[in-house]
């Protein structure tokens, strides 16, 4: 396990890259579609229930210092803790194969449709599993000039489509019933995958009694990045933007400005580097979830590996069948894996240690 400490503020930089990217590779036709004002106030209403769900981890892993999800499931589960690391290796490759399956669909479908997507697939999984293997720090460090570099793109596109810009898009969020609203904000609970590394980025946290305060900058900015960008998207294209393949990546094209005629070159440089952000989190986090499954006793090369082929496959397979992928990810949003690991997961583990220190202290009461 990578101990080294990094800071709340790159932590928080490292999910929020990652979960955005979720906004770029965003395919309206391939997911459960609803409209951009529903879809907005589900955002606010999801970020308060993730929030809510995060309240058991945070009373378990608040004064552990040094410890994640994953170790204090080994203390308190010795016998089968390795259920519960297998279900987060699982999840962990699952959603680096789906992002490099994005990262393939839209290199070969947006920029150079006549690459070779093993080649595409192939290199982008070397360059992450290259990344992983210098460990969490580089990766960290990396995290904020990212960020800043996503920000100032994200401004200028702005700015270009604010010309644009027509508020008549902008229909009540309960135009298609309350129904959707309430689905969408279970929907954005479940799919904030994001919870998952964070429990496990816990021990490398500088200021573990501070973590908290992390994962509220995260959830709030995170938010207000989702609800500019489905602003914009939904004030410039209107319902145009359910038609497109990457509604995102459309506003970007269409924005423009004296300077720039068009500014999606600005878009792929941040959706790259994005998509490598993301699937090496998740490979970093599939590798240290390997270690714990096997007890750690593997070498740092040999669950990069491991992780790596495991996601080649996953990617494959993905690429090849869509019909597979998004059952897959539909079912992760419907069944909420992510709340059992991230809620209910720690709830046990509450139970279990309450029990614990009930018997140590009935113990010491009976020795005196």
């Amino acid at each position: 396990m990578d101990l080294r400490k990094i800071d709340g503020k790159q932590i928080a930089a490292l999910l929020i890259i990652s979960r955005i990217f979720i906004l770029f590779v965003y395919i309206p036709s391939k997911h459960n579609y609803i409209n951009g004002s529903s879809f907005m106030l589900s955002v606010v209403i999801g970020t308060l229930l993730t929030l809510l769900a995060m309240i058991p981890s945070w009373l378990l892993l608040k004064n552990e210092d040094g410890t994640n999800i994953l170790s204090k499931t080994q203390q308190l589960f010795p016998k089968f803790h390795w259920i519960f690391d297998v279900m987060f290796v699982i999840m962990f490759l699952l959603v680096a194969g789906e992002t490099v399956s994005h990262f393939e669909f839209f290199v070969t479908t947006a920029i150079y449709p006549h690459f070779d997507r093993i080649w595409v697939i192939g290199v982008f999984i070397f360059v992450c599993a290259y990344i992983v293997y210098l460990g969490i720090e580089p990766l960290a460090r990396s995290s904020i000039i990212i960020i800043s570099l996503i920000v100032f793109a994200t401004l200028l596109i702005f700015a270009g489509a604010l010309a644009q810009l027509d508020l008549i898009n902008i229909i009540s969020p309960f135009y298609d019933g309350i129904d959707k609203v309430a689905k969408g904000s279970i929907v954005y609970v479940n799919q904030n995958i994001e919870i998952l590394p964070f429990l496990i980025l816990l021990s490398n946290h500088s200021n573990q009694k501070q973590a908290h305060k992390t994962f509220l900058w995260y959830s709030f900015l995170l938010m207000v990045v989702i609800e500019l960008v489905t602003f914009f998207t939904m004030g410039v294209l209107g319902e145009f933007a359910a038609t497109r393949t990457f509604p995102v990546y459309t506003l970007s094209a269409v924005s423009g400005s004296k300077v720039f005629y068009r500014l999606d070159f600005l878009y792929i440089i941040v959706w790259v580097i994005t998509a490598f952000t993301r699937c090496s989190l998740f490979l970093l986090m599939a590798c240290e979830a390997i270690e714990y499954v096997v007890s750690r006793k593997l070498k740092k090369i040999w669950s990069v590996i491991i992780a790596a082929l495991s996601i080649w496959v996953l990617s494959i397979l993905f690429t090849n069948n869509f019909e597979i992928f998004n059952t897959i990810f539909s079912s992760i949003a419907l069944y909420g894996p992510v709340l059992i690991l991230g809620t209910v997961l720690p709830c046990l583990l509450l139970i279990k240690q309450y029990i614990n220190n009930k018997k140590l202290s009935d113990g010491e009461g009976a020795k005196i």
